[in-house]
């Protein structure tokens, strides 16, 4: 639930965090009966036509870590069309009222044609939180967070969460969203470098991100989208390309890539464990999507995952689709069961496309599935069970270690010369040559 998740160590989540009581205040404060006039940062405003409904044409610079853009508070429509916004400087917590935008206690935002550019040390473009409502039209969001690594200029701008789904964890969120909050990117590009293009966490029960026909990209480090728990994240049509992870899960949430173009240098997704609830189960869907990855294509960690690829093109430079292990990272969580209750493990739904990759299961704690639907897989499998439906087969390129789930069925399996698969069953004991040169040793339960 919500309330197990407040206290987690993690930076600028939950109660008592460091970053919670971090100075700053925004150049222009619109309230819900309109703009604090005596409150607008004039010095930083170089022009632009500011209203109590909407900011048009403005074109704001900031040096001062503790100084951020435009915050709307409140049940409160606000618009900002055509702004050109620059924000340097370090600064403390997750943006807030430091980041160009923040939408907060129910403001509803819209932003049209906009360019906002951060950069500096947990510096975001803009940061939605407390059931607000956030909507982006053909704008560009660019946050090049603290330098680190080689060009750093300072040994205290090193970040030492390195590692962390390959990123830099805490140098800057180009996109942050928390607290029951909704978000609508349209036709955006979102740049990141260091901690990810979107974020969005700290839910405390349900936050929502729709992102349509968006170009996201991070440069030396950071991932792509993050799903914490109780988020619900779908992107239609975006194109990725990606230094690190392009999507993270995290508990009991789900993430969707529809007709999306994906280019990651780890892992394309990463699934892992945030709050040690053997309960909980992260969803993910990939429809008609074409993925390249420099390491496997998903890897689970510690935790339960419902996987559907439908109709995808997905090429790990490893060879392997999908790796499950026990969590060993830095900061690990693992969602394990007490003695003899159940959990839902992994379930892998491979549908309507060709797959190539190995599919090992090295979680003990849990058990993996893998269900084919008018799908073909070349790769071995590994401490799974598989089912068979109508028009799939399996390649076995490895030795391989399956139980059949169901009748079996010799002419949905290939394997090459030399290869052995071995197999538990409920019937059919024995061993039969299989088309390509390969046999299968059926042992039956």
């Amino acid at each position: 639930t919500p309330q197990e998740m407040v206290d987690l160590d993690m930076p600028g989540m939950g109660s008592g965090s460091k970053f919670d009581d971090a100075p700053g205040s925004p150049a222009i404060l619109v309230e819900e009966d309109g703009v604090r006039k005596d409150a607008v940062k004039t010095d930083c405003i170089y022009s632009g036509t500011i209203s109590d409904r909407q900011v048009s044409n403005l074109k704001f610079v900031t040096y001062d870590g503790n100084l951020g853009g435009i915050m709307v508070t409140g049940k409160k429509k606000y618009t900002i069309d055509r702004a050109t916004m620059s924000l340097s400087g370090k600064c403390l917590g997750l943006g807030l009222e430091r980041a160009g935008i923040f939408a907060y206690n129910g403001a509803d935002v819209t932003v049209k044609d906009s360019v906002i550019y951060a950069n500096g040390m947990r510096r975001s473009c803009y940061t939605v939180m407390k059931e607000s409502i956030f909507r982006a039209y053909r704008s560009t969001f660019i946050c090049m967070g603290a330098p680190f690594g080689p060009d750093a200029p300072a040994a205290e701008e090193q970040n030492h969460l390195r590692g962390l789904f390959g990123c830099t964890w805490d140098t800057a969120r180009t996109c942050d969203m928390q607290d029951n909050s909704q978000e609508f990117l349209y036709d955006c590009t979102i740049v990141g470098d260091g901690c990810c293009c979107l974020s969005v966490d700290g839910s405390e029960g349900f936050n929502r991100v729709e992102a349509n026909d968006c170009r996201m990209v991070t440069t030396k480090s950071g991932y792509g989208v993050y799903s914490d728990t109780f988020c619900h994240i779908v992107l239609n049509r975006c194109d990725m390309d990606i230094a690190s992870t392009a999507g993270v899960l995290a508990g009991e949430c789900d993430l969707t890539f529809n007709d999306c173009r994906i280019n990651s240098n780890h892992w394309l997704v990463v699934g892992h464990c945030i709050v040690s609830l053997p309960t909980q189960r992260s969803s993910l869907t990939m429809k008609n999507c074409e993925c390249d990855s420099d390491l496997d294509a998903l890897s689970v960690r510690s935790c339960n995952l419902y996987a559907v690829l439908d109709g995808c093109n997905i090429r790990p430079k490893t060879g392997v689709l999908l790796r499950s292990e026990i969590n060993t990272g830095k900061g690990p969580r693992v969602a394990r069961p007490a003695q003899g209750e159940p959990m839902y493990g992994i379930r892998l739904f491979l549908k309507n496309s060709v797959y190539e990759g190995d599919i090992i299961h090295g979680d003990p704690e849990r058990d993996c599935g893998v269900y084919l639907e008018n799908a073909r897989l070349n790769g071995a499998i590994e401490n799974c069970s598989v089912r068979f439906g109508a028009g799939s087969r399996w390649n076995a390129t490895g030795s391989s270690h399956v139980v059949i789930d169901g009748e079996v069925d010799l002419s949905a399996i290939y394997a090459q010369s030399g290869v052995t698969v071995y197999a538990k069953a409920v019937s059919g004991a024995g061993e039969y040559p299989l088309t390509g040169g390969g046999k299968i040793i059926i042992e039956c339960e």
